[in-house]
């Protein structure tokens, strides 16, 4: 009984303490998705000692575990309650302030959701952007990742360069350190590509890379190297999926989301007042659209501009 409904979560039961254990238990793992680890949180086994050593082995179905535990807990209110220290396997969790849950580009605030599972198409760092501001991305901002990733991502790229360069740049840990330190800080979105930086960079050892030599490089590196893009509809679902930004304008440059509010509205009175911001939601996120006046021979006409994320 303990393993399947405890352990495994087998159960249909609304206790405080099972929410609380769960959530623990989805935190940890989110960490772990965001540092690519998976030896963070303690096993199965840890999970039913806690368990076992707290329920009486009589207790062997959900209705006999009900009543113990209505029992128990009004003179013990936290006896099932885990704590980090039950679920860790060390002393604490890393710093995850490299890995950050929003992306801030070209003006835009977009989510991120952390994976871990080469096996899985979603890899690596998904960055959720509605279908109507693919123009607006930068490729250059993308290919720095996240803070946390940018070492794992350099050190893949390098290691996959042709042999010949290859040869230049080892030990490739320390050449890692060393372009890693010499990276510009602050906003990385304000600068060029990291191809183009670490191209400069490398000059200065005496290597050329070309950006045939990247490309190669590119085709080689894990997917999670790249950011994930998952493009949804102004109602949050999704489209379509791909690593490969350009390929996604092309895909939706016939399906654009039209902009959130009237465009090309045809003013034969010019009116008292107009508003000249004008806020929405797309996909869940806030929006701003900024309107400007055309004048033709016999009439004007509002223009809406491409919508902003606040």
């Amino acid at each position: 009984f303990i393993r399947r409904a405890l352990v495994e979560g087998d159960i249909h039961l609304k206790a405080a303490f099972l929410a609380h254990n769960r959530q623990l238990v989805d935190d940890i793992t989110h960490v772990e998705d965001k540092v690519r680890r998976r030896d963070l949180l303690v096993d199965d086994e840890v999970l039913f000692q806690f368990y076992d050593r707290r329920i009486p082995p009589a207790v062997a179905n959900a209705k006999a575990f009900e009543g113990w535990r209505h029992d128990e807990e009004r003179q013990h209110p936290q006896a099932l309650f885990l704590t980090p220290d039950d679920l860790l396997t060390g002393d604490s969790l890393p710093d995850i302030g490299d890995y950050p849950d929003h992306l801030d580009i070209s003006g835009l605030r977009l989510p991120l959701a952390y994976h871990f599972d080469p096996s899985d198409d979603r890899d690596g760092v998904t960055l959720t952007a509605p279908q109507g501001v693919l123009p607006q991305l930068s490729a250059a901002t993308l290919s720095w990742l996240v803070p946390g990733l940018l070492a794992d991502k350099v050190e893949a790229l390098l290691k996959a360069l042709p042999k010949a360069l290859r040869r230049q740049l080892v030990p490739v840990p320390d050449t890692v350190a060393w372009v890693m330190n010499k990276f510009p800080q602050g906003d990385r979105g304000n600068h060029a590509s990291l191809e183009s930086v670490l191209t400069q960079l490398l000059r200065q050892k005496g290597v050329q890379i070309t950006p045939a030599d990247w490309e190669e490089a590119h085709a080689a590196v894990p997917a999670f190297c790249r950011f994930n893009l998952n493009v949804v509809d102004d109602k949050g679902k999704t489209l379509g999926q791909g690593r490969d930004l350009e390929a996604l304008r092309i895909r939706f440059a016939a399906q654009q989301t039209p902009s959130p509010v009237p465009t090309d509205a045809l003013l034969m009175v010019f009116p008292e007042r107009m508003a000249p911001v004008q806020e929405k939601q797309l996909a869940g996120l806030p929006t701003r659209a900024y309107a400007a006046l055309v004048g033709f021979s016999i009439a004007t006409v509002v223009l809406i501009s491409y919508p902003r994320l606040i």
